[in-house]
């Protein structure tokens, strides 16, 4: 693998070398200015170079699935946090056309609506796949609902609790430190802001405007016990809560604002600022061994680089708890990389090189049942309801073992001659 690696750093850094910060101030990009977004620039090339080398120096990288080892290279870190740190120096120093959106502003990041199929990032995005008009996966939006309100195909994607979970206090805190102020009795109080805009949970309204009686009754999110809103695997949330990360209220059948006439255009960057962010977190932390590592390319060390996120969020800093020691640091940097990137498509990859694939609990998903305390009122607000009974139960278990870390090669690949083997365990 670090073969591999090595020869992919030498291409992102000569590409780094060779390429502009932005083609819009060159002679050859200012015949397409405006237009050259997706046109790879030295911010692409130092970024993958940091994260392809933070990937090599990381735990399944280093050490193989087969042992417990989850320790990572010092030399590849330091490398990894020189890459991000000058990217990021460039950034917060102006000289990028690069920056963080305002939170207000979150969900422009994943999806536009009526702005003539405008391509969502913003200043944010680093790297997209191309996608043309309504060629915008739109029709996914159908897939995040109850199949009563939505044009879906039966395939119901809600969020499973545990995940939900890493969405912690507003105050910084997980839900698990007994300082966080979490209740059971009002789970949905106090919670991260990102909490509000990802997931609809119970009692929040599903459909701005139902005008046909058969609607009304999905008006508003009836996920506890019982509720028309998770009473049937099969058309409802399996989980207790619906994904709302990537879809605007009213993408709907009641409401019907969204979709081809709409010109929504859903579509996820491949990498984006805050991930540059998060990946120069984790790779100044290990590289220097210690939350307060940095690199002399940058002047924010580990720790105020995840706080950079969380102050976007209005979430507030890693607390003093959890900055004096480095594993303690290390679960909030994964913890905020899973709520920051949530379904973004790092999870697995991230699992996968952190070597806790198999591990409990990250190899179950579960749900979250409860009553409600109180009549329903529409009128109140939903963060501060009051629930009875909560509790959580596992759904479904990952059967994964060390072998799982790698896929197999072809039987008729490793057949050629002795010395190609097949990957450990298959």
């Amino acid at each position: 693998y670090q073969e591999n690696a090595e020869k992919m750093a030498r291409d992102f850094q000569r590409a780094a070398e060779l390429l502009p910060i932005d083609w819009d101030n060159t002679a050859a990009g200012s015949r397409t200015k405006g237009n050259n977004a997706f046109r790879p620039n030295k911010i692409w090339a130092l970024s993958y170079l940091g994260k392809s080398l933070l990937y090599a120096g990381s735990p399944l990288m280093v050490n193989g699935g087969e042992n417990s080892n989850r320790s990572y290279d010092a030399d590849y870190c330091k490398r990894a946090a020189d890459a991000l740190g000058k990217v990021l120096a460039m950034v917060e120093g102006g000289q990028t056309q690069y920056a963080l959106v305002n939170f207000d502003k979150y969900s422009s990041l994943f999806y536009t609506k009526e702005q003539n199929w405008l391509m969502p990032g913003g200043t944010e995005a680093i790297m997209r796949s191309p996608t043309y008009g309504a060629d915008s996966y739109w029709r996914q939006m159908n897939s995040y609902q109850i199949q009563d309100i939505a044009e879906g195909d039966g395939i119901i994607l809600c969020p499973a609790a545990n995940y939900v979970n890493y969405f912690g206090m507003a105050n910084g805190l997980p839900l698990s430190d007994p300082n966080s102020g979490f209740s059971k009795e009002q789970p949905w109080k106090g919670r991260d802001p990102r909490f509000y805009n990802n997931f609809l949970y119970d009692g929040v309204k599903m459909i701005k405007a139902p005008t046909d009686d058969k609607f009304k009754a999905f008006e508003y999110a009836n996920l506890y016990e019982g509720g028309n809103a998770c009473n049937d695997p099969k058309r409802t949330s399996r989980t207790g809560y619906l994904n709302y990360k990537f879809i605007p209220l009213g993408a709907n059948k009641a409401d019907n604002d969204y979709g081809y006439g709409k010109a929504t255009h859903f579509h996820l960057a491949w990498l984006r600022l805050a991930e540059v962010y998060l990946l120069y977190a984790e790779a100044a932390a290990q590289g220097y061994g210690s939350p307060s590592g940095k690199s002399t390319s940058f002047t924010k060390n580990a720790v105020e680089a995840v706080n950079v996120i969380r102050q976007r969020a209005g979430v507030e800093d890693v607390a003093t708890a959890y900055t004096a020691d480095l594993e303690k640091f290390m679960g909030e940097v994964r913890r905020e990389r899973a709520v920051e990137l949530a379904y973004e498509g790092h999870r697995f990859n991230d699992l996968r090189r952190w070597k806790l694939l198999t591990e409990s609990p990250y190899n179950i998903k579960t749900t979250q049942r409860f009553d409600r305390a109180e009549a329903f009122d529409p009128n109140a607000d939903p963060k501060e309801r009051k629930v009875v009974n909560f509790r959580e139960e596992v759904v479904t278990q990952r059967k994964l073992s060390s072998k799982h870390y790698w896929l197999p090669f072809k039987t008729d690949d490793v057949t050629m001659y002795p010395e190609f083997y097949q990957n450990p365990g298959w």
